[in-house]
């Protein structure tokens, strides 16, 4: 989970993404893309503004959600990864209740996004 630049917190509880301008997809070579360094596309283009692509909820408004993240590869060839349209998001959501007790303080959640 990241922070966008137009809020005035250091942290929410949603997902956002941002994306290459490159003139064709860039794949790593374990997806079929070139053997070539991606570091040097990863510079040599610009990136769009971030966008919000999901918003997750927490138990209250001091509470944050953690351990944000995204799957790779679960949905194999239609994973976005590997040039697919769906994406496997994962966090840490809190129960409210303590940590160190023998109801755990928090729970995995998970969405799929689709990319149109």
């Amino acid at each position: 989970m990241e922070t966008h630049a137009d809020h005035t917190t250091d942290t929410d509880n949603d997902f956002y993404a941002h994306y290459l301008n490159a003139p064709t997809p860039i794949l790593p070579s374990w997806a079929g893309g070139p053997e070539a360094d991606i570091v040097q596309y990863l510079t040599q283009y610009p990136w769009s503004k971030q966008f919000l692509i999901f918003q997750t909820t927490a138990i209250s408004t001091s509470d944050y959600n953690y351990g944000g993240g995204m799957n790779m590869g679960y949905f194999g060839a239609d994973d976005i990864t590997r040039g697919g349209n769906k994406m496997l998001l994962h966090w840490d959501h809190p129960t409210g209740n303590s940590a160190g007790s023998t109801d755990t303080g928090f729970e995995l959640q998970s969405a799929v996004v689709e990319w149109n």
